[in-house]
């Protein structure tokens, strides 16, 4: 049994479909055709968890355990939303972008109902990747926008959120770095420099985490950038 008002349950779930027989159909919120395949959209998979694994039989929480709305009336009901580059390592948490979504399942990666075909096959639910090279992934999208939380959804706190760590890329790096290499001369060599989250950054990072005695996640993270804040630098990575 599924508990309906769990993110990690949504999870398993949406696990649970990608493994059966399934393809994509605009509008499908779960029905069954009659050789037992199901039917699923981008948003009809959420909301068929939502409506407590819908079908013609359990029809009586269509429309009531979630309003029946499409990715962008989605988006715009949910009170906790950002930027994708900001996304929360929280299972369960919805991405986003033009008229398209997917469940987030951790460690980049996405269950999405989705009619794009990977590995010539046909429109489908897919497991894809949007960051690091995933092992077991049917392919990469890297267009999402923006993540956001279904407002009828009990979601885990993460301890700390890592927002970059070793061999991700991004302009907010290289502000840490340069931050780093003018006040932390000592142990940030000039190496460290740029937007690429490589070895020398990685080793300031780690030797500024062990000064300030805080957990060492040798990776630019929650706790590392509100100590960070203390020495006059500027935590603009969260909007």
């Amino acid at each position: 049994m599924y508990d309906y008002t769990s993110a990690n349950d949504l999870v398993k779930w949406a696990e649970e479909q990608y493994k059966k027989k399934n393809r994509y159909k605009l509008g499908g919120i779960g029905r069954y055709t009659k050789d037992g395949t199901r039917q699923f959209d981008c948003c009809g998979l959420y909301k068929c968890f939502m409506w407590h694994d819908y079908h013609t039989k359990n029809a009586k929480f269509y429309g009531k355990t979630q309003k029946d709305l499409n990715c962008e009336g989605l988006l715009a009901e949910a009170k906790e939303k950002g930027p994708i580059k900001t996304i929360p390592e929280i299972p369960g948490v919805l991405v986003y972008m033009k008229g398209h979504m997917g469940i987030y399942i951790g460690e980049g990666k996405v269950l999405e109902a989705t009619a794009k075909k990977y590995n010539g096959k046909y429109g489908k639910i897919y497991k894809t990747y949007f960051k690091n090279k995933k092992k077991g992934c049917d392919g990469k999208r890297n267009t999402w926008t923006h993540w956001f939380k279904s407002p009828y959804l009990q979601y885990k706190k993460p301890k700390t959120r890592i927002y970059f760590k070793e061999g991700d890329t991004d302009p907010f790096i290289g502000e840490v770095a340069s931050f780093m290499r003018q006040t932390f001369p000592l142990y940030t060599k000039k190496q460290a420099l740029g937007d690429y989250f490589g070895p020398y950054i990685k080793a300031s990072i780690t030797e500024f985490q062990k000064r300030s005695k805080i957990k060492i996640s040798q990776a630019i993270d929650e706790e590392t950038l509100k100590e960070l804040t203390k020495y006059g630098f500027k935590k603009n990575v969260v909007q």
